[in-house]
């Protein structure tokens, strides 16, 4: 049992794809972990065929550029449920695709072009999402979020600033 719902698998998976499943349930039924609210505080859940690790780990195969995420040693692919709909609440088969990061960004509202000021060196970064800074500082992108929406106190060695995204101007 995992998160007190899913049945994990003794056959033989790709640990990548056991990470996958198992941040998945995370997401959704662990409240403990950073991005619930999110997801499981949202209401979002995994299709019961996809609560069998094993099952989960089958039907992936299936997704389109499963491969490539297989392979894919840089993070430029995820799993990703809003793309066939963007208020999808249930990670499925029938609703989840691998897609890069770049297409994931392009489908959130909450994208935008943030401002980053190293307090240290005072240098300033202009990202053109919170993925991109996520990426890039190693910092999650909701402690971003909640920084700059002043629900959470910044204790980063940076400064955040939402900015309009009507410029072109974009550094990363």
């Amino acid at each position: 049992m995992y998160c007190n719902v899913g049945k994990s698998s003794n056959k033989d998976i790709p640990l990548k794809v056991k990470r996958l499943w198992r941040n998945m349930l995370n997401r959704c039924y662990n409240p403990l972990k950073d991005k619930y609210e999110y997801y499981g505080g949202a209401g979002v859940i995994v299709s019961n065929q996809w609560l069998d690790e094993y099952e989960f780990y089958l039907s992936i195969q299936t997704l389109n550029n499963y491969n490539k995420w297989l392979e894919d040693a840089e993070g430029i692919y995820s799993l990703d449920k809003d793309l066939l709909s963007k208020n999808e609440k249930v990670y499925s088969q029938e609703t989840c695709r691998f897609i890069t990061q770049d297409e994931q960004c392009q489908l959130h509202d909450d994208v935008y072009r943030i401002e980053v000021i190293n307090k240290n060196t005072n240098e300033v970064k202009i990202y053109n999402s919170m993925n991109k800074a996520e990426q890039d500082l190693n910092i999650y992108r909701s402690v971003i979020g909640r920084i700059i929406n002043n629900k959470q106190k910044n204790k980063t060695d940076y400064i955040f600033r939402k900015l309009s995204n009507k410029t072109n101007t974009i550094n990363n």
